[in-house]
């Protein structure tokens, strides 16, 4: 009672990159010879809105390359026993997002990446440990601002408003529960 509550405290200002400062990223990135699924990752997350958790946890079986869609339906969170895949945030997270072309071709290309992928294999194993450190680094060599990879989901939705999609449609891409 003393402490007050922890963590419902919420951030003033939301931080994000445009799309000028996310090609500029990124081409820092390739010049840094950083893992390539680094590269499709930050892609993924800035080009689709969804959450690291569910980029931990998507899988082979998720991805449509026909369709050029993911499925989300699972994140991967801390639980009492450590991390573990678990449902997604909220009811409205279970959505099928569509991706643009260049970013399907990206995920074939980080599936075929993996030693004989299965449908249950993770698409980007081992990822999210270095996505926070690199994200840091590449911002800083590109001189664009320091943003959390949390904030590739706000620039997402930044890049959305910019484009003049409706508030309903960016909230269900998003999987929020309301706008």
């Amino acid at each position: 009672k003393r402490a007050g509550n922890i963590g419902t405290m919420r951030r003033e200002k939301v931080t994000f990159w445009t799309v000028d400062e996310f090609h500029k990223a990124m081409k820092t990135l390739q010049s840094m010879k950083i893992d390539a699924k680094y590269f499709a990752a930050y892609n993924l997350l800035f080009y689709s809105g969804i959450r690291h958790g569910e980029l931990a946890a998507l899988t082979v079986a998720d991805f449509n390359a026909e369709a050029g869609t993911i499925r989300i339906n699972k994140t991967r969170a801390r639980t009492t026993a450590g991390f573990g895949i678990t449902p997604p945030k909220t009811k409205k997270s279970n959505r099928i997002v569509t991706l643009p072309a260049a970013v399907v071709k990206m995920l074939q290309d980080q599936i075929g990446r993996l030693y004989e992928p299965q449908p249950g294999d993770a698409i980007f194993p081992h990822v999210t440990y270095g996505l926070s450190d690199y994200l840091h680094k590449i911002a800083a060599a590109a001189g664009v601002k320091d943003i959390r990879v949390h904030d590739l989901r706000h620039s997402h939705a930044s890049m959305l408003i910019n484009l003049g999609f409706p508030p309903l449609l960016i909230c269900e891409r998003l999987g929020h529960e309301d706008i």
